[in-house]
């Protein structure tokens, strides 16, 4: 995967802060400053227990090129680095991870239902990568953040990525439909829970 931050601006919809960083690439998404590698985007999301607008510092002293932020941000803001501010960045990583399912033209093979999906993916990423070259994704990762960075984290070579929707709200399946733009869709199975 690779995106030129010019490219984030404009999926985005944003300006970058640092215009003199606007030619530069990244080369993976990060969502937790620990795992940051050299060359990555790094998403602060703010969660239940951390926010990740107090952990952008760290990410940019790992290597992260550029940071996407809330617009009410307030920390740090390296001279050499690029700020991307949006509403709210956990679209913003949908946007972007739909922005690269399009460019990469992978097929996408979606999973739901209320039990079986990730037994349901090992059966598929078994049966396919006999002949193609598949991702799936590395745990359930099946909500708003998983999902695009399933997408995000397939390689350039990917031909297929099989991946997981999961629902715990009414309109989920339609947004995580709308980000993965499946080619294929599998549904296990419908428990009463998720009739509602």
């Amino acid at each position: 995967m690779e995106f030129q931050t010019t490219d984030a601006t404009r999926v985005l919809k944003v300006n970058c802060i640092c215009p003199e960083c606007a030619d530069r690439a990244f080369t993976g998404v990060s969502i937790d400053s620990r795992t940051t590698e050299a060359g990555d985007c790094f998403f602060a999301i703010a969660g239940e227990n951390f926010d990740g607008h107090d952990y952008v510092g760290d990410a940019f002293a790992k290597g992260a090129v550029c940071a996407v932020v809330c617009g009410k941000y307030d920390g740090e803001e390296p001279a050499d680095k690029c700020l991307l501010r949006v509403d709210d960045t956990v679209k913003a990583l949908g946007d972007l991870a739909r922005e690269y399912r399009r460019r990469a033209g992978f097929k996408v093979v979606a999973i739901t239902g209320s039990a079986g999906k990730t037994t349901t993916r090992h059966i598929c990423h078994h049966v396919l990568s006999r002949r193609f070259k598949v991702h799936q994704s590395p745990k359930s990762f099946n909500n708003n953040i998983g999902l695009p960075l399933t997408l995000l984290s397939a390689g350039a070579d990917t031909e297929i990525v099989i991946a997981e929707l999961g629902s715990n709200h009414p309109g989920e399946i339609p947004y995580l439909t709308g980000v993965a733009e499946p080619d294929v869709a599998v549904v296990t199975n419908v428990h009463p829970a998720h009739l509602e």
